[in-house]
């Protein structure tokens, strides 16, 4: 179990995540725009390789992708996924899908 503090520490940004996107994912599935190209990204956005772009948005999509389907998406290992995994969660200074989804959104590197 997570200590008490990571656990709210958690709770506090799957609950801004959650308030933050539904709305934007609500929309996006409705208009079927999830394969539009990104915005330009926030001026204090760390670069990324082209897969380690596409990592982040299988990572972020609303399908909720597992480490296999990533790979199978991407036609790599998922030995590579998890590579490309802490290579972003580094350049984001995140832990987990939660933190990732909210750092992506905030920086602008989604499309929606």
């Amino acid at each position: 179990m997570f200590p008490a503090e990571r656990r709210k520490e958690i709770e506090r940004v799957l609950r801004d995540t959650l308030e933050e996107w539904l709305p934007q994912l609500a929309h996006c599935v409705a208009s079927a725009t999830l394969r539009s190209p990104a915005p330009p990204p926030a001026p204090d956005a760390p670069s990324f390789t082209a897969r380690q772009s596409e990592f982040i948005r299988l990572a972020c999509h609303p399908a909720h992708y597992t480490r296999q389907q990533i790979a199978e998406r991407m036609g790599i290992t998922p030995h590579a996924v998890d590579k490309h995994c802490r290579a972003v969660y580094r350049k984001l200074a995140v832990q987990g899908r939660p933190a990732l989804l909210h750092a992506a959104w905030r920086l602008k590197l989604l499309a929606v």
